[in-house]
């Protein structure tokens, strides 16, 4: 709550200034809160091992097409608020936490808040993966992979799927340099490839 010590002043200019600094110190005390973009508390990415990704910290992401899904890039400006940075000739938008989403379209849309949620890459030391009963996080080792994942170049080890055109696609990637997990790539495939 903000308190802001008044004296009244006798004339009418006077106590118009008094109004027009409370005001001020009201509008600086809110715009910081609400300027800031940022996903919620949340840095849990959650994926069924055969169905696809379902949450990206509060976002849910899938399964897609049902209701309350985000699916666009002012989907995820609605509950996230405003990115820091797009990069509109890719259309990845990041909100400084680490997280970037790479959003697309086949066909139809060609601005970047009407594109589709395609991928998500999370770098950012906070941002865990749960697969069922199983976490990884930013950092983990090698060795927490189970082995005989599959490997996809430049991706990463596949720690979930789901059903895509009659087969089977990545949807959970791990990626791993040095020896540890440096970042997750998410397939959501809002696009409809």
């Amino acid at each position: 709550m903000l308190v802001v010590p008044v004296r009244f002043a006798a004339d009418a200019s006077c106590r118009l200034a008094v109004l027009v600094g409370m005001l001020a110190a009201l509008a600086a005390a809110i715009a910081p809160s609400a300027a800031v973009a940022e996903p919620g508390p949340s840095r849990l990415m959650s994926a069924t091992p055969r169905d696809g990704v379902r949450l990206v910290g509060d976002l849910r992401v899938g399964p897609l097409g049902d209701s309350g899904v985000v699916s666009t890039l002012a989907d995820v400006r609605a509950v996230w608020g405003p990115e820091r940075r797009l990069r509109e000739a890719t259309c990845v938008a990041s909100w400084g936490t680490g997280v970037r989403l790479l959003f697309t379209s086949f066909g139809g849309a060609t601005e970047c808040e009407e594109m589709f949620l395609q991928r998500v890459t999370a770098v950012g030391p906070r941002w865990k993966v749960r697969i069922g009963s199983r976490r990884w996080a930013i950092g983990d080792p090698r060795s927490s992979i189970p082995e005989g994942a599959r490997l996809i170049p430049y991706q990463g080890y596949v720690l979930a799927t789901m059903p895509f055109i009659g087969s089977r696609t990545p949807t959970v990637m791990a990626h791993v340099r040095d020896g540890r997990i440096d970042k997750f790539v998410l397939f959501i495939g809002g696009a409809g490839d």
